[in-house]
């Protein structure tokens, strides 16, 4: 065990390796290739090593290795992700014929795991929040080169290990404005927009960011950014600078919203301490000469036995001055108002509270209970929950827009009623629906 009470000498202090007897081979050929996982049903995986490193080829199955056909789509995912260098883009370094495998794309190898099996390790709001930002970023990128990815999906989002950043993989569907090479519809059924047809367009990949963002389950805040996504064409955002600043509105609207909120209620603090000292009556100014001022009768007698004088006209200009003040001050019409605002509010979200219970009972016994035996009802049961529940915000949210508040007092209102749905009903239906998934996976 070291002693950390042993001063550290200057030779100990010099920087070098450890030793160790995997010191790595830096030779120039290949080495160690071995095949990984992979679905797709024309290209190989394959890990190998080289000057120091481990890299990642890409080749066709040796069936289709003499098809014309798929030998310019692997050249065209070259030629694709070779004009790309983003930081979470995976990094494209040569075209190489490898023995045994044949023309090869080679590529970074990523120590990472893909996006759907890193969601099950649970990650911080703030971590998945990131994996937003970066791939949104990776995107604009893409589409700001003139190419769309088309086949965005959890499989094809890499999280590294270190670090937990986003790296986006697989160009075998891409396709670029200049390119006449495979233009045909492309994708995985679930993620690919329904909508797309043979011309190059960023809405595809809006589309599929949508369904991955929903995965993400980054918060009410950012639901409607979802839907928006996975609109009709017409609807959805028209470009990746919109989502972008989309994303940041949802940031900071709901820390707008508890600014406002704070700002308010101290106004409403302050007319209530204004209102109060308002109607509080003086104090009469002979107390403050050690006199007392009583009421009635005795208001004579204390002026009679007072010394002539100052003190006796003090007495008696404020005992009128008493009978002035001793009816009670009106209310201020402001602390008025603000009175009325806040019961208005509490109302509101009384009936805001009892429109989500109403909408939530027929399904809430059902979600809560729920069990599945196969894959195909766990999916159906995905998609009618993901439904039913962007059903009952539209209506919170409707219901929200309809009262007649304030700005400040309807962003609130949608806040306390969003929360009360995810924390009574929609939290309670995924942390279900996630232990029957674990379930069925591990049967």
């Amino acid at each position: 065990m070291q002693d950390f009470n042993t001063p550290i000498t200057a030779d100990q202090s010099v920087s070098g390796f450890i030793p160790s007897d995997g010191a790595g081979d830096y030779q120039s050929r290949w080495a160690g290739l071995s095949p990984c996982a992979t679905r797709s049903r024309y290209a190989l995986l394959v890990a190998g090593e080289r000057y120091g490193r481990r890299w990642m080829l890409k080749a066709l199955k040796p069936e289709l290795r003499d098809d014309v056909a798929y030998r310019l789509m692997l050249r065209k995912e070259f030629e694709t992700m070779a004009a790309l260098l983003h930081p979470n883009i995976v990094t494209t370094t040569g075209w190489e014929q490898v023995e045994g495998l044949g023309p090869c794309i080679v590529m970074e190898w990523i120590d990472g795991v893909p996006l759907d099996e890193w969601l099950e390790s649970r990650p911080r709001r703030s971590q998945r929040l990131r994996v937003a930002s970066q791939l949104i970023d990776a995107l604009a990128y893409i589409h700001s080169k003139q190419m769309v990815h088309r086949d965005l999906k959890p499989q094809n989002v890499m999280i590294t290990r270190n670090g937990c950043n986003v790296k986006l993989i697989d160009f075998g569907l891409a396709d670029l404005d200049s390119s006449v090479v495979m233009k045909v519809p492309a994708g995985t059924r679930g993620y690919s927009d329904p909508e797309q047809d043979r011309q190059t367009n960023a809405l595809n990949d809006i589309y599929s960011l949508g369904r991955l963002l929903q995965m993400l389950h980054l918060g009410l805040a950012y639901r409607g950014i979802c839907r928006k996504c996975c609109c009709p064409q017409r609807r959805r955002y028209p470009s990746m600078d919109a989502v972008k600043q989309a994303m940041r509105r949802a940031v900071w609207l709901p820390k707008a919203a508890v600014l406002l909120a704070a700002v308010a209620a101290l106004g409403a603090s302050f007319a209530y301490a204004a209102g109060q000292q308002a109607s509080k009556p003086e104090q009469p100014v002979a107390a403050a000469h050690g006199v007392t001022m009583p009421t009635g009768d005795s208001t004579a007698r204390v002026a009679d036995s007072a010394p002539q004088g100052k003190i006796a006209t003090i007495v008696s200009d404020t005992a009128s001055h008493h009978e002035a003040v001793a009816a009670p001050a009106p209310v201020p019409s402001a602390m008025k108002g603000n009175q009325d605002s806040r019961q208005l509010l509490q109302e509101k979200i009384k009936n805001g509270k009892a429109l989500i219970d109403r909408i939530a009972a027929p399904v809430n016994e059902r979600y809560l209970t729920l069990e599945v035996s196969y894959e195909e009802q766990l999916k159906a049961i995905s998609k009618e929950q993901t439904d039913f529940c962007n059903k009952l915000w539209d209506e919170v949210e409707a219901y929200c827009n309809s009262q007649p508040l304030s700005d400040p007092d309807r962003s609130t209102l949608l806040r306390v009623l969003n929360d009360y749905g995810f924390n009574h009903y929609t939290l309670p239906w995924f942390n279900r629906y996630e232990e029957q998934r674990r379930l069925l996976k591990a049967q």
